[in-house]
């Protein structure tokens, strides 16, 4: 895995991302930030999450008798590797709307302090094996 803020190579034990408010647009001297990370850093426990999480979606679209992801409906509810594999982009939607919060606590779980926080995602993109993301981070003594 590896992080960057504003270009420059930071140590991931340092970051960790804002579990209220996520997303919320503050003006913290906020810096851009990208991630690279491979489909190898998120096995096992991230794909078994993604997983349950698909089948909770298949579950309660039943239950409550409409569908909230009709493109996973479409597509059978499949395992997160297949859609990843068949339907990259709505498995990264999946990732940034709904498991960003599983997502970083896979990836940032070894987190000393955190100094550097991420506020908001603006991309995730898969090109197999390897994830990029990229958003807005800000100084943790700024918040």
């Amino acid at each position: 895995m590896l992080f960057k803020s504003e270009g420059k190579l930071v140590d991931a034990t340092i970051v960790h991302y804002r579990p209220f408010e996520f997303g919320r647009d503050i003006d913290l001297n906020n810096k851009k930030f990208e991630l690279k990370f491979t489909l190898d850093e998120l096995k096992p426990d991230f794909i078994i999450l993604a997983d349950s999480f698909i089948d909770q979606c298949r579950i309660d679209d039943l239950e409550q008798g409409f569908i909230d992801i009709p493109d996973l409906e479409e597509l059978k509810y499949p395992d997160f590797f297949s859609l990843l594999n068949d339907s990259p982009k709505l498995a990264t939607y999946l990732m940034t709307d709904y498991l960003f919060a599983d997502l970083f606590d896979h990836l940032f779980k070894t987190t000393k302090e955190a100094k550097i926080i991420i506020n908001k995602i603006h991309t995730l993109d898969y090109k197999n094996p390897e994830f990029i993301m990229t958003g807005e981070t800000f100084q943790h003594e700024t918040f």
